[in-house]
């Protein structure tokens, strides 16, 4: 009979603790309502839940969702601080390029932005609490403690969460091409991000091809992450338009169209960077290197 595979255990466990400092070194700085602190503290959680979603098949459930729902709940209570500071920057940049009107527009809708990141507090609060590290390290002693036998090879294991995470991608590419939507592509924005943790999670059983791979992704990003933040200031001008008064209410229409032409700029940019993925002969690339892990799995040899 095959011995039960250990890998994943253990790999999970060092991928856990080599993301956990950038999250607790986030905490000073995004207590103090630091844009940077505040960014970092959710890209630390996000990255941590995506070692526990990769592992679900090698950790004990309970101790996993624990953590799990924790870190979903920083992320989440960071989240639209972290918009807020992302388009008032962006806002502040434009405006200071503006003349007339529009430059008008652009002063107050950064005034009422600033007034809706200041009712974020609370939520910065609480997220900042959820990363205390007294809790956390509790709960991943508690995983390191657990049996961490699984019967599944994790090498196999890793290229089904890999191609999981791929196909989705794929999906959510095609369904955007064949609406031309913005939550579609969103969506499309979401599931890069899950494909790119997913990959850097399982990165250490690759070596350097993952890294590429990885750096691909990255690139594609990029742009999307770019229209994204043109985009989500756009929609905020539009939210706050009727809210403006004088001679800003005469800018509004400048700005707003502004911001539209600059996000599908970004579009464009996008789709020419991602020709290199969604192709069947890169598709085909992908997938060999998923197969191909330089690691060796454990122990999952037959006994003699």
């Amino acid at each position: 009979m095959p011995k039960r595979c250990t890998l994943g255990h253990r790999m999970a466990l060092d991928a856990l603790r080599k993301r956990l400092p950038a999250l607790y070194a986030a905490r000073d700085a995004a207590s103090r309502y630091d844009a940077d602190g505040i960014h970092d503290m959710r890209v630390a959680s996000r990255r941590l839940r995506s070692v526990l979603v990769a592992h679900k098949t090698q950790l004990k459930q309970k101790a996993s969702d624990e953590l799990l729902n924790r870190f979903k709940a920083i992320t989440g209570g960071l989240g639209v601080a972290r918009e807020l500071d992302v388009t008032c920057a962006l806002l502040e940049k434009k405006r200071s390029k503006m003349k007339g009107a529009p430059r008008t527009a652009a002063t107050q809708v950064l005034g009422a932005l600033r007034a809706l990141r200041k009712s974020e507090t609370q939520s910065v609060d609480a997220g900042v609490h959820l990363a205390a590290e007294e809790r956390i390290e509790a709960a991943v002693r508690q995983l390191e403690s657990e049996s961490g036998k699984c019967k599944h090879c994790y090498l196999a294991s890793a290229e089904e969460a890999l191609e999981k995470r791929l196909a989705l991608l794929d999906k959510r590419y095609a369904l955007w091409q064949k609406t031309h939507s913005e939550e579609e592509l969103h969506q499309v924005r979401i599931a890069f991000k899950h494909l790119r943790y997913h990959a850097e999670v399982f990165q250490p059983l690759y070596g350097q091809p993952m890294e590429d791979f990885i750096k691909k992704l990255k690139s594609a990003q990029e742009h999307l992450g770019a229209w994204n933040d043109a985009r989500v200031l756009r929609d905020y001008v539009e939210r706050l338009a009727h809210d403006l008064n004088g001679k800003a209410s005469e800018g509004v229409a400048q700005l707003h169209s502004e911001l539209d032409r600059e996000a599908d700029g970004l579009l464009d940019a996008f789709e020419a960077s991602a020709e290199d993925l969604f192709n069947e002969e890169s598709h085909a690339r992908i997938r060999d290197l998923f197969a191909d892990p330089s690691h060796t799995c454990c122990d999952r040899k037959k006994d003699e």
